[in-house]
């Protein structure tokens, strides 16, 4: 499973711990049978754990472990429990990649599933034909903006990216070229906070105060 921001091979750790929800017509041993097998039919192995991110700093190498609560097949609730890389940023980008996920079939489950980053630096041959683009959105009271949509125009399609709590968005492999970069401030308004000519390799970065 790939999106702009991740490379992800995810795998269940032998022993992890989980605690099922209880629910009748759904045994906990059905419920981690479907849980299980779905990580064995998407994912590359079972016998660990890892992510890898695009990022510059190689030394963000570490282990993140996650309490999460799963209904209806999505995850409703992520608590970060451990976060050995030091970073918000990567627990709550993988918590976002989570949430996009549709487990058909499995009743309320809540487990502990810990995750392996491992840092793809910038020699990377992804990173050496791409550019990366980040940010700093705050208002006029220094408050950092978070939640709030960065949207990209110009020579590829690239996906959006989201402000964490501390106002600081991310989107890395985006092919060389110009681009206009947009901050959504509501669903029908939006403000051009800069043009970018991104060239292979280069790390453009963007502070930007919304008066």
């Amino acid at each position: 499973m790939k999106n702009s921001l991740f490379i992800i091979g995810l795998y269940v750790l032998s022993g992890f711990s989980c605690v099922l929800g209880q629910v009748e017509e759904q045994p906990d041993s059905v419920k981690m049978q479907i849980f299980i097998t779905f990580l064995q039919e998407h994912f590359d192995d079972i016998h660990d754990v890892t992510m890898y991110y695009h990022h510059q700093d190689v030394n963000l190498n570490g282990l993140i472990v996650l309490n999460m609560d799963w209904q209806g097949g999505r995850l409703v609730e992520a608590v970060v429990i451990d976060n050995e890389t030091g970073n918000d940023q990567l627990a709550e980008d993988l918590i976002s990649v989570l949430k996009t996920w549709k487990i058909d079939n499995l009743g309320p489950l809540q487990t502990q599933l810990p995750l392996r980053i491992k840092i793809v630096g910038k020699d990377d041959p992804e990173f050496l034909h791409t550019g990366i683009i980040t940010g700093e959105i705050i208002d006029a009271a220094g408050n950092p903006l978070s939640g709030t949509k960065i949207s990209f125009k110009g020579k590829a399609v690239v996906p959006d990216a989201r402000t964490n709590r501390k106002g600081i968005f991310v989107r890395t492999l985006i092919p060389p070229g110009k681009y206009d970069v947009y901050l959504n401030v509501q669903d029908s308004e939006s403000v051009m906070i800069k043009s970018v000519d991104l060239s292979a390799g280069k790390h453009e970065r963007i502070n930007y105060i919304l008066q």
